[in-house]
């Protein structure tokens, strides 16, 4: 609650927050994030000290974002309702929804997140109907996520090869490559925004603390992640919890109970529906 009252005070006071023009150009806690802050004004404004019109507040941002990922895991899975109800129902029970609902600054979190879907939608949508102008949709909403929360600077290279796979005619080899760098220009923007314009640090962690790029650090959390997708706990404790091969051959043994049905699973909608979907088209 520390982070809510100091930003519930700030907007009252003169501080973070206080004013809607300012507020696209404040920072806290050495964060630049243009999208939230007038949010964060005006919700701070409205409610003042009412902390239930923040969590009712907070409570219908989640719903958006639950319904944006039902919607993504229907077309992913062809209409298959009880998939996507049940990956609704495990969004909506997720322990990062606590934070999101519970806390004032909590709608940063679902507002980076529907932007982050609304990208992953905006691919999905390209794919199918192979229209550019779904790219540009993915890169805008990728622009207002990297804004709303830096963590999703991480989407550029996912756009990057989307693009580059998209099946949409371009003119040349060229254009297609020269398409797949707008992702690029649009994460650089953030760079060139934050540094040359608000003149702050482009990594700043939690506290304020000023972190710096590691491409082994990064390629490191991006295999924890994408382990983790298919069942297999890994990674720092304090962001996964007990790595599984640290438990030695029971933990190993378990974790492959997850793993193993989870990659058929996921194995057997490619091959049975996705495949030959794309061979028709």
């Amino acid at each position: 609650m520390g982070d809510a009252l100091y930003v519930d005070s700030g907007a009252h006071t003169g501080g973070y927050a206080s004013g809607l023009l300012v507020a696209f150009t404040q920072t806290i806690g050495g964060k630049f994030r243009p999208v939230v802050t007038p949010v964060l004004y005006v919700v701070t404004h409205l409610f003042g000290g009412d902390y239930g019109g923040y969590r009712y507040f907070n409570l219908g941002l989640q719903v958006l974002c639950v319904g944006l990922f039902g919607y993504l895991i229907w077309r992913l899975t062809l209409g298959r309702w009880l998939i996507t109800l049940g990956a609704m129902m495990a969004a909506a029970i997720s322990r990062d929804d606590a934070f999101a609902v519970l806390q004032v600054v909590g709608l940063i979190e679902s507002i980076a997140l529907a932007f982050v879907l609304l990208t992953l939608i905006a691919v999905e949508r390209a794919y199918w109907q192979q229209k550019f102008i779904w790219l540009v949709g993915a890169n805008g909403a990728f622009l207002l996520a990297e804004f709303s929360h830096e963590r999703f600077l991480v989407m550029c290279p996912f756009l990057m090869l989307a693009t580059l796979l998209a099946p949409i005619r371009f003119r040349s080899i060229a254009v297609r490559i020269g398409a797949a760098m707008v992702p690029l220009a649009v994460a650089f923007l953030n760079y060139a925004v934050k540094t040359w314009v608000i003149h702050v640090n482009f990594f700043v962690g939690a506290g304020g603390q000023v972190e710096h790029f590691s491409v082994s650090q990064f390629i490191g959390f991006m295999k924890d992640g994408l382990e983790s997708i298919v069942g297999y706990n890994t990674g720092p404790a304090y962001l996964s919890g007990q790595d599984a091969a640290s438990l030695g051959a029971t933990g190993l043994a378990v974790a492959a109970c997850f793993v193993v049905p989870l990659v058929a699973v996921g194995l057997a909608a490619v091959g049975r529906d996705l495949m030959p979907r794309l061979r028709r088209e």
